[in-house]
Protein backbone atom coordinates (compact mmCIF):
# COMPACT_ATOMS: atom_id res chain seq x y z
CA UNK A 1 0.00 0.00 0.00
CA UNK A 2 1.76 3.22 -1.08
CA UNK A 3 1.63 6.19 1.26
CA UNK A 4 -0.60 9.11 0.46
CA UNK A 5 1.35 12.22 -0.44
CA UNK A 6 -0.47 15.49 0.11
CA UNK A 7 1.14 18.47 -1.56
CA UNK A 8 0.48 21.92 -0.11
CA UNK A 9 2.88 24.18 -1.96
CA UNK A 10 2.44 26.57 -4.86
CA UNK A 11 5.27 25.01 -6.86
CA UNK A 12 5.06 21.24 -7.28
CA UNK A 13 7.95 19.10 -6.19
CA UNK A 14 10.03 17.60 -8.96
CA UNK A 15 9.93 13.82 -8.90
CA UNK A 16 6.81 13.58 -6.72
CA UNK A 17 6.16 10.03 -7.93
CA UNK A 18 9.74 9.09 -7.04
CA UNK A 19 9.26 10.52 -3.53
CA UNK A 20 6.04 8.54 -3.14
CA UNK A 21 7.78 5.38 -4.41
CA UNK A 22 10.64 5.84 -1.93
CA UNK A 23 8.17 6.40 0.93
CA UNK A 24 6.56 3.06 0.05
CA UNK A 25 10.00 1.37 0.05
CA UNK A 26 10.74 2.86 3.46
CA UNK A 27 7.47 1.52 4.88
CA UNK A 28 8.27 -1.94 3.52
CA UNK A 29 11.76 -1.82 5.06
CA UNK A 30 10.12 -1.00 8.39
CA UNK A 31 7.84 -4.03 7.85
CA UNK A 32 4.84 -1.70 7.80
CA UNK A 33 3.51 -2.69 4.38
CA UNK A 34 -0.11 -2.01 5.34
CA UNK A 35 0.58 1.29 7.06
CA UNK A 36 -0.60 4.54 5.56
CA UNK A 37 1.46 7.71 6.00
CA UNK A 38 0.45 11.20 4.97
CA UNK A 39 3.38 13.31 3.80
CA UNK A 40 2.65 17.02 3.73
CA UNK A 41 5.08 19.46 2.11
CA UNK A 42 4.72 22.94 3.58
CA UNK A 43 6.40 26.33 3.72
CA UNK A 44 8.32 27.97 6.54
CA UNK A 45 5.35 29.81 8.08
CA UNK A 46 3.31 26.63 8.43
CA UNK A 47 6.15 24.52 9.83
CA UNK A 48 7.15 27.30 12.26
CA UNK A 49 3.56 27.53 13.49
CA UNK A 50 3.36 23.76 14.00
CA UNK A 51 6.79 23.70 15.66
CA UNK A 52 5.65 26.39 18.10
CA UNK A 53 2.27 24.79 18.74
CA UNK A 54 3.57 21.26 19.39
CA UNK A 55 7.19 21.73 20.48
CA UNK A 56 7.20 25.28 21.88
CA UNK A 57 10.01 26.25 19.50
CA UNK A 58 9.67 29.56 17.69
CA UNK A 59 11.39 28.69 14.43
CA UNK A 60 11.05 26.75 11.23
CA UNK A 61 12.38 23.20 11.23
CA UNK A 62 12.93 20.65 8.48
CA UNK A 63 10.53 17.87 9.51
CA UNK A 64 7.84 17.15 12.10
CA UNK A 65 6.11 13.84 12.69
CA UNK A 66 2.75 13.21 14.28
CA UNK A 67 1.79 9.63 15.15
CA UNK A 68 -1.88 8.85 14.62
CA UNK A 69 -2.53 5.16 15.09
CA UNK A 70 0.73 3.46 16.03
CA UNK A 71 -1.00 0.69 18.00
CA UNK A 72 -3.55 -0.27 15.36
CA UNK A 73 -3.80 -3.81 14.10
CA UNK A 74 -1.22 -4.40 11.43
CA UNK A 75 -3.42 -6.96 9.67
CA UNK A 76 -5.45 -4.35 7.79
CA UNK A 77 -4.62 -0.88 6.44
CA UNK A 78 -4.02 1.63 9.21
CA UNK A 79 -2.69 5.18 9.52
CA UNK A 80 0.73 5.36 11.13
CA UNK A 81 0.88 9.15 11.12
CA UNK A 82 1.67 12.36 9.30
CA UNK A 83 5.04 13.79 8.32
CA UNK A 84 5.33 17.52 7.63
CA UNK A 85 8.37 18.61 5.65
CA UNK A 86 9.40 22.21 5.06
CA UNK A 87 10.45 22.51 1.44
CA UNK A 88 12.49 25.75 1.81
CA UNK A 89 14.48 24.33 4.74
CA UNK A 90 14.98 21.05 2.85
CA UNK A 91 16.13 22.99 -0.22
CA UNK A 92 18.73 24.91 1.84
CA UNK A 93 19.93 21.64 3.38
CA UNK A 94 20.22 20.04 -0.05
CA UNK A 95 22.34 22.94 -1.31
CA UNK A 96 24.57 22.84 1.80
CA UNK A 97 25.05 19.07 1.42
CA UNK A 98 25.49 19.24 -2.37
CA UNK A 99 22.63 16.78 -2.99
CA UNK A 100 19.44 16.82 -5.03
CA UNK A 101 16.35 18.25 -3.32
CA UNK A 102 14.39 15.04 -3.91
CA UNK A 103 17.09 12.99 -2.14
CA UNK A 104 17.00 15.33 0.85
CA UNK A 105 13.21 15.02 0.91
CA UNK A 106 13.53 11.22 0.94
CA UNK A 107 15.97 11.50 3.87
CA UNK A 108 13.49 13.67 5.74
CA UNK A 109 10.67 11.20 5.05
CA UNK A 110 12.85 8.43 6.51
CA UNK A 111 13.65 10.64 9.51
CA UNK A 112 9.96 11.25 10.07
CA UNK A 113 9.13 7.56 9.74
CA UNK A 114 11.72 6.62 12.35
CA UNK A 115 10.03 9.10 14.69
CA UNK A 116 6.66 7.50 13.91
CA UNK A 117 8.05 4.13 15.03
CA UNK A 118 8.57 5.63 18.49
CA UNK A 119 12.24 6.60 18.53
CA UNK A 120 13.30 10.14 19.43
CA UNK A 121 16.91 11.26 18.92
CA UNK A 122 16.45 14.07 21.48
CA UNK A 123 15.64 11.82 24.49
CA UNK A 124 19.05 10.29 25.17
CA UNK A 125 22.43 9.56 23.61
CA UNK A 126 21.57 5.85 23.45
CA UNK A 127 18.34 6.58 21.57
CA UNK A 128 20.16 9.07 19.33
CA UNK A 129 22.54 6.29 18.25
CA UNK A 130 19.67 3.82 17.68
CA UNK A 131 17.79 6.46 15.71
CA UNK A 132 20.75 7.23 13.42
CA UNK A 133 21.43 3.52 12.85
CA UNK A 134 17.82 2.83 11.92
CA UNK A 135 17.66 5.89 9.65
CA UNK A 136 20.92 4.97 7.88
CA UNK A 137 19.84 1.35 7.43
CA UNK A 138 16.51 2.47 5.94
CA UNK A 139 18.21 4.73 3.42
CA UNK A 140 20.90 2.35 2.15
CA UNK A 141 20.25 1.36 -1.44
CA UNK A 142 17.56 4.04 -1.75
CA UNK A 143 19.73 7.16 -1.76
CA UNK A 144 22.87 7.47 -3.87
CA UNK A 145 25.97 5.99 -2.21
CA UNK A 146 27.52 9.47 -2.17
CA UNK A 147 24.68 10.87 0.01
CA UNK A 148 26.10 11.99 3.38
CA UNK A 149 24.27 10.02 6.08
Amino acid sequence: MPPQVILRVKNPIPSLKYLEHCAGLLLRRLKLEKAHVNIVIVGEKTIAKLNHQYRKKNKATDVLSFPIDAKATKQSPWVLGEIYICRPVAARQAIALGVRLVDQLVRLVAHGMVHLTGLDHERSLREFKLFRQKESKLLTKILPASFPL
